[in-house]
């Protein structure tokens, strides 16, 4: 088993990693925002030199701290201190730039701003290689390049692609110089901002190139080639000569892009829409199978799945939710009185199948659950109003305490399921399903009818409220993580 992996580190290298990211991060952006809170009060000398000689004075620490760490350290060794300088001086350029044009108002454009970010942290990023300026260069590199694409031209998407494939290229052959032969997570960004690229393309090309010169089908079979392909390169290469198996995943989902770009043109009724769904939960299951064999046969000592297998559960999950509720809801021809009664009898299968205790009919009794909840909720969202002209109570003509019980009665549906279901993946589902319904009856509340309890939207819209949601998060996540906590089983998916 890699030790030596991101998410196999100790807490103490962890905290390392922590503090230095907050550490850079927190001053870098603590200067441009001291600039632009006080951009009133200075002139416009003061403003440009200002940042100027700050640029200068990182620079010189820069070269300070390389010649100092040079003399102690051996030359392969990670100089973190002159690469964090560095890094900071990148960002000041980006920051100098977007002074400078927003004080004399240039006329540029923003492309231009990037592109020209882009290429002067080149010299930067050559001398003094690190995983962090590599990500600066790659994230403005493509700002560039997305912004130039709709801003003047179509065809940027292309070189997009092949600068995103021409780094991942790069990152592998010298991950050494990059000090990232270890984590490899430059490998990895590059190769999701390369399929990011690809679909970008792939949708372009569909809507300005080939909407009158090819029919519906062969548009979607060359997008999906044009994914495809690549995605069956890539998951040839990580598998024959580097085995990275959040690389393969990575692949996987693409391919899957790649079907649902061929699939959504075959569509043509309810019946086509379940087979179609049918097979890409195949296909998900059956790549889940094969890659929890490599990885066993990988790491034959490691007796847990990898983390991220869970990513391809949550897909094959939610495919399988999807061609279920479409298939009930559209083929059954249902209402919303029928779903309230199909809701409850999915329901009550899914405490049945929790009964016997395993692993797989766990996960389908989670299916089961999240469907369920998904009927119920549809049906408390749409006849809310319903309870209160039965209870004859002297709120049946508020529909906004209607929303408010109604949320209350599906949080007490999910903290049921979540009690009954012990699958993390599954629980993790459930308080996502939660959140959901959670904002839309927030927007409901707000956004549809007559806010009556002022006080209600006091409270939500409290900063103090948002940090103490921030703050308790935290505390929960520490706590739940400490060692020999009995209650992380619980609480590890909420939190």
């Amino acid at each position: 088993m890699n030790t030596t992996g991101l998410f196999n580190l100790s807490w103490q290298r962890y905290l390392n990693l922590l503090f230095l990211l907050l550490t850079v991060g927190f001053l870098t952006s603590g200067v441009i925002t001291l600039i632009a809170a006080n951009l009133d009060y200075f002139s416009d000398l003061a403003k440009i030199y200002g940042l100027q000689t700050l640029l200068v004075v990182t620079v010189v620490l820069g070269i300070y701290c390389f010649i100092r760490e040079s003399r102690r350290q051996a030359k392969e060794k990670l100089k973190w201190k002159t690469y964090s300088l560095f890094f900071v001086v990148s960002v000041l350029i980006g920051g100098l730039f977007a002074l400078v044009g927003q004080t004399y108002q240039t006329g540029a454009d923003v492309w231009q701003l990037f592109a020209v970010w882009t290429l002067c942290q080149l010299p930067f990023l050559l001398l003094f290689p690190n995983v962090a300026s590599a990500l600066l260069f790659a994230a403005t590199a493509n700002v560039a390049f997305y912004l130039f694409n709709e801003q003047n031209s179509h065809n940027s998407m292309c070189y997009a692609v092949l600068i995103n494939a021409g780094l991942l290229v790069i990152s592998e052959l010298f991950s050494k110089t990059f000090h990232d032969q270890h984590w490899r997570i430059l490998p990895k960004v590059f190769l999701v901002l390369t399929f990011i690229s690809l679909f970008g393309l792939i949708v372009i090309y569909d809507v300005y190139f080939y909407a009158y010169a090819w029919g519906e089908l062969g548009r979607s079979s060359l997008s999906s080639l044009l994914i495809a392909i690549p995605a069956l390169i890539a998951l040839y290469v990580y598998h024959k000569y580097r085995f990275d198996f959040i690389n393969l995943i990575i692949s996987v989902i693409a391919l899957l892009g790649a079907y649902c770009f061929l699939a959504s043109l075959l569509i043509r009724g309810v019946e086509e829409g379940v087979v179609l769904g049918l097979i890409g939960f195949i296909f998900t299951v059956m790549a889940i199978k094969w890659l929890v064999k490599r990885y066993k046969q990988e790491y034959p000592n490691n007796k847990k799945s990898h983390w991220a297998i869970s990513i391809l559960w949550m897909i094959a999950l939610l495919i399988a939710f999807v061609t279920i509720g479409v298939w009930l809801f559209l083929f059954l021809g249902l209402d919303e009185s029928s779903a309230f009664i199909v809701g409850i009898l999915l329901f009550s299968i899914a405490w049945l199948i929790t009964l016997n205790k395993n692993e797989y009919t766990t996960i389908l009794a989670g299916l089961f659950f999240l469907i369920a909840n998904s009927f119920l909720g549809f049906y408390l969202l749409v006849k809310f109003d319903d309870f209160f002209l039965l209870l004859g109570s002297e709120f049946s003509e508020d529909s906004n305490f209607g929303i408010f019980i109604s949320t209350l009665i599906f949080s007490v549906i999910i903290i049921v399921s979540y009690k009954l279901m012990p699958n993390s993946l599954v629980r993790i589902l459930l308080v996502t399903q939660l959140l959901v319904f959670w904002q839309i009856s927030y927007n409901l509340y707000f956004h549809n009818y007559s806010l009556n309890n002022a006080w209600f939207n006091t409270w939500f819209n409290n900063r103090w409220f948002n940090k103490i949601q921030l703050l308790s998060s935290i505390v929960l996540f520490y706590w739940v993580m400490r060692p020999h906590q009995s209650a992380r089983i619980h609480l590890k998916p909420i939190a």
